[in-house]
This record gives C-alpha cells, structure tokens and sequence, in this order.
C-alpha cells in the first residue's frame, strides 16, 4: 500500500517531468504503490450513465470493459456500476438523490443538459448545503495529490473547478491542454478547384467562391448545420457573435456585452441572408438533424463542418476527396472577432465530474482510487491501456496508438473504449490519435487551430453559476428573451422580416424592454463571482 502526501498550496512542488512528451510536468506528484489497499480491497458504487447509439453502436456496460476489470485488477478494489439509459438517466438520478439511498459516486457526465453547471438542481454549492454531495475542498489536497497540483497551477482550470464560495466538489475529467477546434470547416476539394479561385481567406472571398460554385451546378454551396452556419461557428465567430441569445466578454475591457442586439451579430445575419437570398443555403437547413449528412453524400453541397473522424469517414465511405480550410474572418481584420472559451483556455470539459455522496462512509480511499488516475501510471492506462504491444507501442520513447484503437469491433464498440478511457475521472491527452492517424487528418487539425486568439475581439463566456435564487428569478426573462431572439433573428437571416436599420433597432428595442438590463444584473454578477473565485 502507498502512504498519501498532501501538496501545499504556498510552495511550488519540485516535479520531475516523466519521459513522455505528452505529460505535464504536474504529472506524477504522487505515484502509488499497487495494490492500494492491504487487506481486503476496498470496495464502492458509482452511478454512471450508459451512452446511446451516438458514434455506432450502444457503449457496452463499464463492467464489461477490459479497462476496467484491469483498473480494478491492479488497483485491488471493486467497483459496482450501476448504469442507466441516456433516456431515462435525468429521471432516475432525481429518483435517487429523493430516496436518499445513493451511490457512493456519481459520473454526471449526460446527467444534466448540456451547458449546465450542475446536475443537481441549485448547483454545487446547494447539493453541499443540502448534504446530498460532500465538500472535497480540505480532502482533496491530502488524498488527492495529483489532481490538487494540476488544479494549483492552471488558474482557468482552477475557476472552472472551484464554486463560487470556493469549494472544491470533484475529480473532473481534466485535459493535458485546451482541445482547440476540435471541428472546423471541410470543403470539396474538386468543386472548390473546378471553379479556378484559390481557398478563401476572408467571409466575402466565401461570398464570390459560394457564386463560382454555384454556376457550376452545386445545388447549396453553403452548407450549414440547423443553428444557421458551418458546424463549429465558423461564420459567426468569424464576425464576433454566437448567433443570438448570449452574452461575451470584451477583451478589451474585461465586460459583459449582450450579443443578441449586438452589431457583430447583425453583421453575420445580413451576410446570412445575402447568401440565403441567393441560393447558396438549402432553404430546409433549420429542419435538418445535427448530424445529417444527406446534403453532403449526395453532392448537393461543397462546404460544411465536421470533426477529424468526419473527413476519414467521406473518403473511406464516399471516395469523397475533402480538404480543411483555415478559419475565416471579415475583411479589415486578421483573425475571426470571437473564439470559443472552451476551444481556447478550457481544459475540463462540462459536467464530466465525478462527485462524491453523503453516503459514501470512506471518502479518503476513494478519493486516492481517483487520484490514481492522474498519477504517472494512471494517466498512462487512461490514455494508452495497461499493455504494450495491445493498445499502444512506443515509438522514440513516446507512447502511441496503435491503430486498432482508430477501429471498431463486430459490434461496432470502439477498440478505444474497450482498453482505455473513453471519458471519466482521469487525465486525458488531447492529441494521443495524432501519431497514429493520417498525415491528412493531422493536416486538418493543424490548419483549424492555426488562430491567432490574441487578435479577437471577444470572447464566449465561461460556464456560469448562478444560486437557486437567481435562477428562479430570471428563468421568465431569460426564457422570454432567448424565444423572442431565436424568432426574430430567423426571420431576418431568411427574409421573413426585411433588415433596415429601422427594422433592427425596433427589434433591440424590443429585447431591451423584456428585462434584458436586469438579466444582464444577474450575469455579471455570476461573472463577477467566477473572477473572483
């Protein structure tokens, strides 16, 4: 067994950096002795939600997976998952925390909806208040060394983690960097080189290619996904704007600015309409399914967003030669105006935290069972899988995929499910595919990141708190504005309601008088709080 230190806040640890290129040098403050426990074990549940058929097939039980009957192999202990559907999860993680009869942890990940800050109705800081999920901010740095390091030295990743009264309440899935754009636009390299023009560069150069393309006979050169642009907010953050009901940080001051009556988001909507008015936008694009790719298999489209598995899957399924293009941005400027603050300064991802209950009676083993995760060892199964030769070979001294991990089984189950860690408690490398995948693919990803975020305007908000009091107050005004926005943004980007300047200004004037200076009250003053924490 291993005896636990504790990290202390004021003194920067001494680290030695493990050999991998891929780890950080806050890696391995701590690594245990295996097994953990002498004795018996030790043994706890974990509730844990059972994705769906997303990807290609219905995740196996966590039980059921190599990694970990491994984990629990190495580690001595024993884990009881139990694990529901992602169609009645929400339903039956309420139904437990009522009963009081919990388990012992919970993975919230596809618990809560997505932008939540919490699954649990109030947030963290009222699940501790209510005695339903426990305070980890004094057990943390003495059972979970590893982690508190990590946490110590990424300010961003410290404010994500920490509520606003300053607790800690999880082991979160933490990355090895932010995940950059993890999509980013694709094109069709025949009907972009039929047309004689060379790749975009800025939102008008789009304009004329979208013309060219569409001479040529493509029926919708513009692809964009039911939000209205090219998955990924190329478009709209290319003229610094969400899209609509949001709000964003100036980076030049530091303040809140509403985007939904914002210029930049007039801008993208009249660039919007021109291209809707012309024919380049399939005039159903609003009825379309997320991950519908019709348009795109049949040819009737040339350029759209997808991820690095997006562009493997149309050439190996459709012949479909694909190439990535670099982020766009208005003419007059260098970069696009807004970035997404998950894509640049995010390393956890929202709601993958694993928190621990009340009724857990031994939180200190747990809490060292997780921490395992981000010790040297840990990090290295979480990524790569225990064996050598299986998952991963080593390559210059550097861990790397084997190619296996890129495929599937007869079931269609990821082969990178079954001997690492597809999501989970753990410290996750960010690029751990790129050694293995295609020099196309690797290109793709290079070209999308290539942006420059020091030249933006604006940034998206991070994930906010708000208390139990300031949600119920502003769910009305919240609700009223995000529906009126929504609606009448629509109308403008497809020509229901002509765009005039006398047109947008009723239409600010009408979001301003539904409340919108008090909504804004709220959100700075959870912003406010974030900062600060």
């Amino acid at each position: 067994s291993s005896d636990v230190c504790s990290s202390d806040l004021e003194e920067e640890p001494t680290v030695e950096a493990p050999t991998n290129q891929f780890y950080s040098e806050h890696i391995g403050v701590l690594d245990y002795d295996l097994p953990l426990f002498d004795g018996e074990g030790y043994e706890f549940s974990i509730y844990w939600v059972k994705l769906g058929a997303m990807g290609g097939a219905e995740q196996p039980d966590k039980k059921d997976l190599l990694f970990w009957q491994r984990v629990q192999e190495n580690l001595g202990i024993t884990i009881n998952f139990e694990q529901r559907s992602e169609a009645v999860c929400a339903e039956q993680y309420n139904l437990m925390i009522a009963s009081g009869d919990m388990t012992d942890l919970i993975y919230e990940s596809n618990c809560g909806q997505m932008g939540s800050t919490s699954v649990y109705n109030g947030g963290y800081d009222k699940a501790i208040e209510d005695d339903v999920y426990l305070d980890l901010t004094e057990l943390i740095p003495e059972y979970a060394p590893n982690y508190y390091d990590i946490l110590m030295h990424d300010e961003n990743l410290r404010k994500d983690l920490t509520t606003d009264t300053g607790k800690l309440y999880s082991i979160a899935m933490v990355y090895d960097q932010p995940q950059g754009v993890r999509e980013g636009p694709l094109v069709r390299r025949d009907y972009l080189e039929a047309t004689g023009l060379p790749v975009p560069v800025t939102c008008e150069d789009w304009t004329e290619m979208f013309k060219a393309m569409k001479s040529n006979g493509v029926q919708f050169p513009m692809g964009v996904s039911n939000g209205g642009d090219i998955r990924g907010g190329f478009f709209m953050n290319a003229f610094g704007t969400s899209g609509g009901h949001a709000f964003k940080v100036d980076l030049a001051t530091g303040e809140l600015v509403y985007d939904g009556t914002s210029d930049e988001l007039r801008d993208f909507v009249e660039f919007f309409a021109e291209n809707f008015r012309a024919g380049m936008i399939d005039p159903d694009y609003a009825y379309a399914q997320m991950f519908d790719t019709s348009l795109q298999t049949s040819g009737a489209t040339a350029l759209w967003g997808g991820m690095d598995r997006d562009l493997v899957m149309m050439k190996e399924s459709y012949d479909m030669d694909l190439m990535a293009v670099p982020m766009t941005y208005p003419e007059g400027c260098e970069a696009p105006k807004q970035f997404s603050y998950e894509y640049a300064r995010q390393r956890n991802s929202g709601l993958k935290n694993t928190v621990v209950t009340t009724d857990c009676l031994e939180p200190e083993k747990v809490l060292q069972v997780l921490d395992w995760f981000f010790s040297t060892d840990g990090a290295s199964a979480v990524n790569f899988g225990f064996n050598e030769g299986e998952s991963y070979e080593v390559v210059d001294g550097v861990k790397q995929w084997l190619p296996l991990m890129n495929t599937r089984n007869d079931d269609l189950v990821s082969y990178e499910v079954i001997y690492a860690l597809d999501e989970g408690p753990g410290y996750q490398i960010v690029n751990k595919r790129n050694p293995v995948s295609e020099d196309y693919v690797i290109e793709a990803k290079n070209i999308w990141l290539d942006v420059d975020t020091s030249k933006a305007m604006y940034s998206a908000t991070p994930t906010l708190a708000f208390t139990a009091e300031e949600s119920e107050d502003m769910a009305s005004i919240n609700t009223d504005i995000w529906t009126t926005v929504a609606t009448d943004i629509s109308r403008f980007m497809i020509g229901e309601q002509q765009l005039t300047d006398e047109t947008w200004k009723a239409y600010c004037d009408k979001i301003e008088s539904m409340g919108l200076a008090e909504l804004q009250a709220f959100y700075e003053a959870a912003y406010a709080r974030y900062e600060n924490r």
